[in-house]
């Protein structure tokens, strides 16, 4: 009889949600206002009436202007994530390094000065 360990097909599957998140995330989308929304307002909001203190030129007050972009900053970071996905690291292709790519160039420009002396 199995005691313990890791067994196959045992657990919550990846990307499940549970029947509360399910429940709350229907809720708030029935509304149609949801978390993502209100962080794109707040986002746009702030951005805005940092462009309208910017366009005050001489007059504009720094402190509403740095808090205001700061807002809206925070905002656009806390939303990016439901977004933009993040990238996938890439593995580098062809083995070729700085210095294949390097040499390659100074044989170029070395070909062509070769052909300029001919002419």
């Amino acid at each position: 009889m199995a005691r313990g360990g890791k067994r196959a097909g045992a657990g919550r599957k990846p990307g499940a949600a549970t029947q509360r998140t399910r429940a709350v995330a229907e809720r708030a989308s029935a509304t149609g206002l949801t978390p993502l929304d209100v962080m794109l307002d707040v986002m746009r909001f702030q951005h805005t009436l940092a462009r309208s203190e910017m366009d005050k030129g001489a007059d504009a007050r720094p402190a509403i202007l740095a808090d205001a972009m700061t807002r809206a900053l925070n905002a656009a970071r806390d939303a990016a994530p439901y977004m933009h996905p993040r990238l996938a690291p890439v593995a580098a292709q062809g083995g070729e390094t700085a210095g294949d790519t390097a040499r390659k160039i100074r044989e170029a420009i070395a070909a062509a000065d070769a052909v300029e002396e001919a002419e």
